[in-house]
């Protein structure tokens, strides 16, 4: 299955929701900022201003852990477990 939406419902902003098969990305403009799989979920610190701020609070990912960007990548690697490449 592949989901793609913005994340922040009757709000033209650059945030996103992709689910493909179990995992779920939240993107802030081009940027992934977390990640939510069948076990865990995990979001990146803010380091990038009030804007990106905004969007994890809006799409309720402000309490969500927060890891480094390996480990958020490590999370994600179940994307290429459901043959998008095949």
């Amino acid at each position: 299955m592949l989901s793609f939406s913005h994340a922040i419902p009757n709000r033209k902003t650059k945030a996103y929701h992709v689910q493909v098969g179990d995992v779920e990305l939240f993107i802030s403009y081009e940027t992934i900022i977390a990640v939510r799989t069948l076990t865990e979920r995990a979001r990146l610190n803010n380091e990038w201003g009030p804007t990106t701020g905004r969007h994890i609070n809006e799409m309720g990912l402000k309490e969500w852990p927060i890891v480094d960007r390996e480990t958020l990548a490590t999370m994600a690697e179940g994307i290429s477990e459901v043959g998008c490449n095949d």
